[in-house]
């Protein structure tokens, strides 16, 4: 029998076991190609960088009906995720989430 393999197979496992972490959100387990921190901060990073250069090039609506709308709108689903996150993260199960995400696409009234 060949256990060669195995001395390659050791590292691929501790880097694989060690990229696992919990969703701070859900705290389940998942696999991490890059960490929280660095997702989040390089996230923001895009987001000011892509809003400096339609600010610059006059493409951002405000002030608009359509533009509170949007705000609106989206604040809602905002409110939707986090109430989804923190019942999946509680274990209220899936049939909670599920409901609330039924209820958000359902709209208004």
């Amino acid at each position: 029998m060949n256990f060669g393999i195995f001395k390659h197979l050791g590292p691929a496992l501790v880097v694989a076991l060690s990229a696992c972490s919990s969703n701070p959100m859900t705290g389940r387990s998942q696999f991490m190609v890059v960490s929280h921190d660095m997702a989040v901060s390089q996230s923001a990073a895009a987001y000011s960088s892509m809003m400096g250069e339609l600010g610059q090039k006059k493409r951002i609506e405000s002030g608009t009906p359509r533009a509170q709308q949007v705000r609106a709108m989206t604040s809602q689903v905002a409110t939707q995720i986090a109430a989804v996150a923190l019942a999946s993260r509680d274990n209220q199960g899936p049939a909670l989430a599920g409901a609330q995400l039924a209820a958000l696409l359902a709209g208004p009234g």
